[in-house]
C-alpha cells in the first residue's frame, strides 16, 4: 500500500499514513491531526462515520450525474424520433401515387421525381419537375453530373446525399428552398452558385463537401436552419452546419441583411483565412467557426450576442477587432486561439524570468518546500564563512560587502539552475522522482563549482 504523505491541520507537522487513521472531518471538510492534535477538534466522527458520508456523496455524485445522461438521452432520442417521423412522412408522400419511366420513378402528374436507380451515372431532370423528393438521389456513389430543369423549386432533404463523384451542379433560379443534407458528403463537388430566389437552407445542406472552394450566399436567403444531428443512443446532439467540415473551402460572400450566423455554420473550414461579416448580423451562434482557419476576424457593432464555442479551437487566428461594444459572449468563445496561445508564450517567458529573479525566495510562499529553502539559507552562511576564512588566510582579498555577496550568490545560483530545471515552483513539486534526485545531485555539484569558478576569477582575472 502507497505512503501518502500529509500536513496537520493545526501544527503543519508531516504526518505519513496509508490509510484513514489520521483523517477528520470537521465542518464539511477532510483534515489530516497529528496524535498530539487529535483531540483539539470539537465535531470528530468516526472513520466509519466519514467512509459512509463519503460513500453518500459519490453516491449523490453518480445520481446527479445519471439524471444529466439520462435527461440528455431523452431530449435526443426525442429529437431522433422527430426527424424519423418527419423522414417516414416524406417518404410515404412521394411514394404514395408513383408512375416508373426507365426506372426512374415519379409522382403520377409527374411534378415530383421520386427515386433513381443507385447505378445512375448522368441524369437530366425533365421540364415539368418542381420537387426533388427525400432522398431521390442518395448513396448514387457513381453519379457524376445532373441537369436540372428551370420549373424545379425544392430539394428535398438528403435528396443528392452521399453522392461521393459529383462534381458539379447549377441551381436554376426557379429554386426557393434547398432543405436539410441535401448535398451532405457531396466530396467531389467543387463550386457552387445559390441563385438569388433562393430564401431557405436547411441545416447540414453542405456539410462535408470537401472539396467546395467557394460559395456565395445571396441576399435572398431568409433562414439557415440549425446544424444538428440527430445521434440516437448516445445521449448527445452533434453539430454538423451549412459548411461544416467543407475543409477547402476558402472564399465565402454572406450577404447584407443577414442576421445570424448559424450554429456550426463553418466550423472545420480550414482553409477558411477571412470572412466579412455584415453588419446586420446580430448573433453568432454555437461553434459557428469552431475549428476553423480564420486569422483575423472584425465583429460588426451590430453583434450583440456571440455563442458558447464560437471561435475555439482557431489557431491561426492572431487578431479579434470590435466595431462596437464588446458583445455578450459565452463560454470557451475563443479557447485555443492563436492569440491566446501567444499571449501564453509570452506569459510564459515572463514567468521564467520572473522565476529565475524570485527563485530562492519563492520557496517561503509554499509551505511544503520550507525545508529547501532553509537549505539555501544555511547554505549562505556556510559559504559566507568560508569566503571569510580564505579572506584572512590571504587566498581571497574581498571587502565584507562583498563576501555577503558573494554567499548569497553562490546558493542562490546554485539552487536557482536546478529548480528551473527539475521544479515546477508552486505545490505539485519535482516533475519525477528521478528529477528530485537530480536536482540533488546538480545542487551539490554547483554548490561547489561556482565557488571554485568565483575563487579562480578573483585570484587570476581580477574580478570582483
Amino acid at each position: 500500500m502507497a505512503l501518502l504523505k500529509y500536513k496537520c491541520a493545526e501544527c503543519g507537522a508531516d504526518i505519513f499514513t496509508t490509510s484513514f487513521d489520521k483523517l477528520e472531518y470537521t465542518h464539511g471538510t477532510l483534515i489530516f491531526c497529528c496524535q498530539e492534535h487529535m483531540n483539539n477538534y470539537a465535531h470528530r466522527q468516526t472513520v466509519e462515520q466519514i467512509k459512509a458520508r463519503m460513500a453518500e456523496d459519490q453516491r449523490k455524485s453518480e445520481a446527479l450525474w445519471d439524471n444529466w445522461q439520462n435527461q440528455m438521452q431523452k431530449e435526443a432520442n426525442e429529437k431522433y424520433a422527430k426527424h424519423e417521423k418527419i423522414a417516414k412522412e416524406k417518404y410515404e408522400r412521394s411514394h404514395k401515387d408513383t408512375v416508373s419511366v426507365d426506372g426512374v420513378l415519379y409522382s403520377s402528374d409527374r411534378l415530383w421525381l421520386v427515386e433513381v436507380p443507385k447505378d445512375t451515372r448522368t441524369f437530366e431532370v425533365p421540364e415539368g419537375v418542381t420537387e426533388i423528393c427525400f432522398k431521390a438521389f442518395a448513396e448514387c456513389e457513381n453519379l457524376t453530373t445532373v441537369k436540372l430543369p428551370q420549373t424545379l423549386k425544392i430539394i428535398d432533404q438528403e435528396a443528392f446525399l452521399n453522392c461521393k463523384n459529383l462534381s458539379s451542379i447549377t441551381i436554376p433560379a426557379s429554386v426557393t428552398k434547398i432543405c436539410d443534407g441535401a448535398f451532405e458528403n457531396c466530396e467531389s463537388l467543387k463550386d457552387l452558385v445559390i441563385p438569388e430566389g433562393v430564401s431557405e437552407l436547411g441545416g447540414n445542406c453542405f456539410y462535408s463537401c470537401s472539396s467546395l472552394e467557394s460559395v456565395s450566399i445571396p441576399k435572398s436567403i431568409k433562414k439557415i436552419g440549425c446544424g444538428e444531428n440527430l445521434a440516437q443512443g448516445f445521449g448527445q446532439i452533434t453539430i454538423k452546419g451549412l459548411f461544416g467540415y467543407c475543409r477547402s473551402l476558402s472564399t465565402v460572400i454572406l450577404p447584407e441583411g443577414m442576421e445570424e450566423i448559424a450554429t456550426g455554420m463553418f466550423h472545420h473550414c480550414s482553409a477558411l483565412k477571412t470572412i466579412s461579416i455584415p453588419e446586420t448580423v446580430t448573433k453568432i451562434g454555437e461553434c459557428a467557426f469552431y475549428y476553423s482557419g480564420l486569422e483575423a476576424i472584425t465583429i460588426p457593432a451590430s453583434v450583440t450576442e456571440i455563442e458558447d464555442c464560437a471561435f475555439q479551437f482557431c489557431q491561426n487566428l492572431q487578431s479579434v477587432e470590435y466595431l462596437g461594444e464588446e458583445p455578450t459572449i459565452g463560454e470557451n468563445v475563443f479557447v485555443n486561439c492563436g492569440f491566446e496561445k501567444e499571449q501564453e508564450k509570452r506569459e510564459s517567458k515572463q514567468n521564467k524570468i520572473k522565476d529565475f529573479i524570485l527563485c530562492p525566495f519563492r520557496n517561503l510562499m509554499f509551505w511544503k518546500n520550507k525545508d529547501i529553502t532553509i537549505g539555501g539559507i544555511i547554505s549562505a552562511v556556510l559559504w559566507f564563512f568560508a569566503f571569510g576564512i580564505l579572506n584572512n588566510a590571504g587566498i581571497l582579498d574581498l571587502s565584507f560587502v562583498k563576501v555577503i555577496i558573494l554567499s548569497v550568490l553562490v546558493s542562490y545560483l546554485a539552487k536557482t539552475i536546478p529548480d528551473m530545471i527539475f521544479y515546477k515552483g508552486d505545490i505539485d513539486g519535482y516533475h519525477s522522482n528521478i528529477a528530485k534526485k537530480l536536482w540533488d545531485i546538480v545542487y551539490t555539484l554547483l554548490s561547489f563549482l561556482i565557488p571554485v569558478a568565483i575563487i579562480i576569477l578573483h585570484k587570476f582575472f581580477d574580478f570582483f
